[in-house]
């Protein structure tokens, strides 16, 4: 961090000390995390598991006990 706020202050003057981007970081993930929850809302493990393709993703292999069918 120290190495970054000594090149943005060589490159944009002051305002770019370690705890300035600290915070400026702190920001931005939390406006992405925000976006984020707007665009994919959470979803609940019975959205998850009717998706066809999560079982072969899994590794779980077909067997007469169950059949992802019988899932949905």
């Amino acid at each position: 961090m120290k190495e970054l706020s000594k090149q943005m202050i060589e490159d944009f003057g002051k305002g770019f000390n370690a705890e300035n981007i600290k915070n400026m970081q702190q920001f931005y993930l939390m406006q992405v995390a925000e976006e984020i929850q707007i665009l994919e809302p959470t979803k609940k493990p019975e959205d998850v598991i009717r998706d066809i393709y999560v079982l072969e993703f899994l590794g779980l292999t077909s067997n007469d006990d169950f059949y992802e069918s019988d899932l949905e």
